[in-house]
């Protein structure tokens, strides 16, 4: 568990998941015979048991396999997204593509429209990254989670940090040790989700991108970013070389229109990474007063 969120550094912690009755005793003059038979039949008995403990560690063998088979057959990776926060006088706004690309087992790719801004109460949250299987969704569990009025924002992310690991910490052991190659492919900058996630606490919007990230062993660890106390900053996350590009060669304190800027590199990314990135294009913004819906 996470004491507290430092909002001048980031918070780091590493989790590491690690879950023959006696004989009668015989005292008369056959004790010779019914010896004999007695360890006729624990003999005959032994190579039984030694038996049906093989087929019981085979089978244990061929469920783990099985278990696998599973975990890599139903695991799903959504890897394309381009999502950016911008924020100038205690303002936020925040904009997302709407094209969801999933990797089904390194094998199939399945794509939907979908907007990627969720409001529940007074919170809002982005994923990137790794967030779903075919049975365990994260996207789900945040909008339950921030369905709680009674938990401020920090008290949320502390609840979101223990489910994930909770969760997904043995899969990603479990992938490096039964599939290295599809490992490499796929979480080669070790990057496995991004969330975004700001609300307002003390009148004021507040903004952090919790990373959940695992090392060469395959053990996962986590980084917040606590953007609160910046006067004015830009954080995109997701496919963003055009962005990146752009903002090399321009200097985005300059714009006066956010509305524009974040249309306007989102659509540069568009451009450059189709088959990841498209319209529509949604846009919130967060202020002192709330949420509002811009496109």
């Amino acid at each position: 568990m996470v004491d507290a969120l430092d909002s001048k550094s980031s918070v780091r912690k590493n989790m590491r998941v690690r879950f023959p009755p006696s004989a009668p005793k015989i005292t008369n003059s056959k004790a010779h015979f019914y010896g004999g038979l007695f360890c006729l039949y624990i003999g005959q008995n032994s190579v039984y048991w030694r038996q049906n403990d093989v087929k019981k560690s085979q089978n244990i063998t061929m469920k783990k396999k099985l278990i696998v088979f599973f975990i890599l057959l139903c695991f799903r990776i959504s890897f394309s997204t381009t999502i950016i926060a911008y924020q100038r006088n205690n303002i936020i706004h925040i904009g997302a593509d709407s094209k969801h690309t999933v990797w089904n087992s390194g094998k199939n790719i399945d794509t939907f429209s979908k907007t990627k801004i969720h409001i529940i109460n007074n919170f809002c949250f982005l994923l990137q990254g790794n967030w779903a299987d075919s049975t365990i969704n994260f996207e789900t569990f945040i909008t339950d989670q921030l369905k709680e009025n009674s938990f401020g924002l920090t008290e949320h992310l502390k609840k979101i940090i223990d489910w994930y690991y909770s969760n997904f910490s043995s899969y990603y052991k479990v992938i490096k040790s039964q599939n290295s190659y599809y490992y490499q492919k796929i979480f080669k900058e070790k990057l496995v989700c991004k969330i975004l996630i700001c609300g307002i606490e003390n009148k004021n919007p507040h903004l952090y991108c919790l990373k959940f990230i695992i090392n060469n062993d395959g053990i996962l660890d986590h980084d917040i970013m606590n953007f609160s106390n910046e006067k004015a900053y830009m954080y995109y996350l997701g496919q963003t070389e055009a962005i990146e590009q752009y903002l090399q060669e321009n200097n985005w304190e300059t714009e006066t229109n956010p509305i524009d800027l974040i249309n306007n590199l989102i659509n540069l990314q568009i451009q450059t990474t189709p088959e990841f990135v498209r319209k529509p294009i949604n846009i919130i913004k967060l202020d002192s007063k709330g949420y509002e819906w811009i496109q």
